[in-house]
């Protein structure tokens, strides 16, 4: 499997890295953290954004329809208001009453000119 001189060979070759001051790990770590905490105020700042104009979109998307509901609702009146006009039109000429009464004889015109009858259907 391994040849024994492989662990050899291996450390042999293998340096550890120079260790670097105190002070340059610690600017090291202040630029990460500084970019990190720069990252993540761009990314709350871009999440609020959208956030905000999507709750306006939509607070407009809701008037649109409430407008649209609307108008709706008054067609639908008016269209309701028509029906029962028919409806009760209807019923008038259809009831007992209006069925049991003698139809009106044609009228009877005088006219000035000749001072003669005329009959019109």
């Amino acid at each position: 499997m391994f040849d024994s001189n492989f662990l050899a060979r291996r450390t042999r070759n293998f340096e550890l890295p120079k260790k670097s001051p105190l002070s340059h790990e610690v600017a090291t770590v202040m630029k990460y953290l500084m970019a990190t905490l720069i990252a993540m105020a761009l990314t709350s700042s871009f999440i609020f954004l959208f956030n905000t104009s999507k709750t306006a979109q939509q607070g407009y998307l809701l008037r649109q329809n409430q407008m649209v509901n609307r108008e709706l609702l008054e067609e639908n009146q008016v269209l309701q208001e028509k029906v029962l006009k028919s409806q009760s039109f209807q019923r008038i000429l259809n009831s007992d009453e209006i069925i049991e009464m003698e139809k009106s004889a044609p009228p009877v015109y005088v006219l000035p000119e000749t001072d003669t009858l005329t009959q019109r259907p």
